[in-house]
């Protein structure tokens, strides 16, 4: 998974920290105050335009790629400690939802078809 897949989940998540519309709502003045908020909580400063490039609400030429300082700063806004750990989070969290059997599946499987072309070559 990349990292606009976990953008999406941290979109979701400040929607419902701060118990505001879906972000396609925003106007400029939530980005303002999320700037703001982010700004008290982390000591970091993201300024709304930033937040709007990732966020989709500008458009971009390609897919706009966050510093590292700004998706640690987003994590730390939701009471991690940096990105890394949002995202290991998240990835325990998702291969939870299946039972241990399926879990074991979907890694075997994944090696597999990794390994499959090397395999070919001998």
């Amino acid at each position: 998974m990349n990292d606009r897949y976990y953008i999406r989940i941290i979109i979701r998540k400040i929607e419902k920290k701060l118990n505001w519309s879906k972000v396609t709502f925003w106007t400029d003045n939530e980005y303002k105050k999320l700037s703001s908020l982010i700004y008290e909580d982390t000591s970091i400063s993201i300024s709304a335009q930033t937040l709007k490039r990732l966020f989709g609400k500008i458009k971009y030429k390609d897919d706009y790629k966050a510093q590292p300082a700004t998706k640690d700063a987003l994590a730390r806004f939701l009471n991690y400690s940096n990105w890394d750990a949002f995202i290991s989070g998240h990835q325990q969290s998702f291969l939870n939802l299946f039972p241990f059997s399926e879990r074991l599946r979907l890694v075997t499987t994944s090696m597999e078809s990794w390994c499959l072309p090397f395999l070919q070559l001998y």
